[in-house]
């Protein structure tokens, strides 16, 4: 039987004091729960938890008592027990976790809220049992990396995992992080991309560094890109939107941090000049020279001394040495310029110049935006490579991933079938979109620091159901552009009343999961789009972009009927 999804849940906790051992009596009827009530959640839990103060003997009992029933509950039961485990477990709850996050009798929901749990509790023994669950499957996995050999764990748990194992922090993953960036499966290679980027560290900025030279998808070229620059923000280049200059000179960057600029002595530079061009031996040449280039991004003025680099060595290979030293070393306006006179002035080493251009503008627009921007343009339109162009895009992709995303919406809903997992709730037409005349509410709660809307706080926190959003944009004339959303977990989209999307995925939150072509008409459109939760966190933003993914202006959006 359809229904909306109640707005209250747990009545019988409303206005009750917990300050005794009655609430480990009352819990006991969640062990049965056999319905999608229970995933109304964090919300309701708290507002449970708030009578029962952390550290306390009676937290530790309600603890215990939640780790006795699991075993016997149902699944919904199971979750909700994990949702509360998520807020007040301990190192004692981890192996119960554990074990929930491996089973595979239990839906794909109770392992997904077992892992959330498992990456909210302190201590080291949750890090050890997320790092077990993924030896697990890397060592089981086949070497292509495209499905896993045992099918106790899926590919979005999985990717919860990796992303628990960066959140947390824990480095010692890092080898088994690397292989699983590569994967041919995209929800997996994203997540461990991420991971990378918050892991850090050596091993992890050289695994990225290699992706950056494959042939990767955008969006995926993207995610290596933000990696980098998340390693870099660890290892102290950055300060907030400052770049870190230890030694007051000029302003630059590097992945790798591992030295302070003052052990390295600038004097060598005219020492190593003159080795240099008195040096007859190719192979030692080029270990000068390589020297040479690292240290040259030290100097009072970096882009002069690569320029005469550049002038003193006229074969191409040591040009292009020196065009991705400068790329990876050097971050400033003269620096990017320079590159870009090179990409323009000289075609033999133009590719090189123009990849030099982007990686310096990739960390430069940390400074000045809209100068990092004009420069990626720049490389787009004049450096005749393919794959230099496709990697400037990326970073302006990058730049523009929350530009332009649609704040005003109305909502109806939430709905849910009794019974029904998420695909098939996903399948079935409810409300507005059988037809019935609904109410649309303005959705105003949970909106997010990073454009997303929460819709577990804007709508309901709840797991296989689904909620219908509409909003109206005005255009001045036709166009044709590009719908992108980000979703948790599947969509449906209409626009003027056409379905142009209709597709089941579940996974993590990720932008740019769904990317539809469509065509405005001259004045106002309606846009609706169906999102629905299989399991966790609900969250949702959409926007219009141009045919390569770039923020376009001269929109205008109402949340109701105008």
């Amino acid at each position: 039987m359809k229904k909306p999804i109640l707005s209250v849940l747990f009545l019988f906790l409303a206005g009750t004091a917990f300050a005794d051992d009655s609430i480990l009596t009352r819990i006991e009827k969640f062990r049965t729960l056999d319905n999608s009530l229970a995933h109304r959640a964090d919300g309701e839990i708290a507002g449970m938890l708030a009578q029962v103060p952390v550290g306390t003997e009676l937290s530790e009992k309600l603890e215990a008592k939640i780790l006795e029933m699991i075993p016997e509950a149902t699944p919904d039961g199971k979750e909700f027990f994990c949702r509360i485990l998520r807020l007040r477990g301990t190192a004692a709850a981890v192996p119960t976790l554990e074990r929930l996050l491996r089973g595979s009798e239990a839906p794909e929901s109770v392992s997904h809220m077992a892992r959330c749990a498992l990456q909210e509790i302190p201590g080291p023994e949750a890090d050890a049992a997320l790092v077990r669950t993924l030896d697990i499957f890397v060592r089981t996995e086949n070497t292509t990396i495209t499905m896993p050999v045992f099918l106790w764990i899926d590919v979005t748990t999985l990717a919860g995992v990796i992303q628990a194992v960066g959140v947390r922090d824990i480095t010692s993953a890092t080898p088994e992080i690397i292989p699983l960036a590569k994967s041919k499966n995209a929800m997996v290679a994203q997540a461990a991309i991420r991971t990378l980027g918050r892991l850090g560290g050596e091993d992890a900025v050289a695994a990225l560094k290699e992706l950056q030279n494959t042939n990767l998808p955008v969006y995926i070229q993207a995610e290596v890109t933000d990696a980098l620059l998340t390693a870099a923000e660890k290892e102290g280049v950055f300060v907030g939107t400052s770049l870190v200059n230890t030694a007051k000179e000029p302003t630059f960057v590097q992945w790798e941090s591992d030295k302070p600029r003052k052990s390295l002595d600038l004097t060598k530079i005219p020492e190593l000049q003159k080795a240099y061009h008195d040096e007859t031996d190719a192979e030692q040449k080029a270990k000068i020279l390589a020297e040479l280039a690292v240290l040259a991004y030290l100097t009072p003025l970096p882009s002069e001394t690569y320029k005469t680099l550049l002038e003193q060595n006229t074969d191409i290979a040591s040009q292009k040495q020196i065009l991705e030293t400068m790329g990876q070393k050097c971050v400033s306006r003269d620096a990017m310029d320079f590159a870009l006179e090179v990409m323009r002035t000289q075609d033999n080493i133009r590719p090189n110049a123009g990849l030099a251009a982007v990686r310096i503008a990739n960390v430069y627009r940390h400074q000045n935006s809209a100068e990092a921007k004009e420069a990626l343009h720049t490389v787009r339109n004049e450096v005749k490579h393919d794959d230099v162009a496709q990697r400037a895009l990326a970073v302006l992709i990058a730049m523009d991933i929350n530009a332009g995303a649609i704040r005003e919406w109305s909502y109806a809903g939430p709905y849910s079938t009794e019974g029904e997992q998420g695909e098939a709730v996903h399948a079935t037409a409810y409300g507005p979109e059988a037809g019935e005349e609904v109410v649309w509410t303005p959705l105003k709660l949970g909106w997010l620091y990073d454009r997303v809307w929460n819709l577990e706080s804007g709508i309901a926190a709840g797991s296989r159901c689904t909620a219908y959003l509409r909003t109206y944009v005005r255009a001045d004339e036709a166009r044709e552009l590009m719908f992108e959303a980000g979703v948790s977990d599947a969509m449906k989209l209409w626009v003027n009343g056409e379905k142009l999307h209709d597709a089941w995925r579940e996974g993590d939150f990720a932008q740019r999961t769904v990317i539809v072509p469509v065509t405005l008409k001259s004045g106002w459109n309606e846009v609706i789009v169906k999102v629905t939760n299989a399991a966790g966190f609900w969250e949702f933003t959409g926007k219009f972009a141009d045919a390569d993914g770039l923020f376009v202006g001269g929109l205008e959006f109402r949340g109701e009927k105008p």
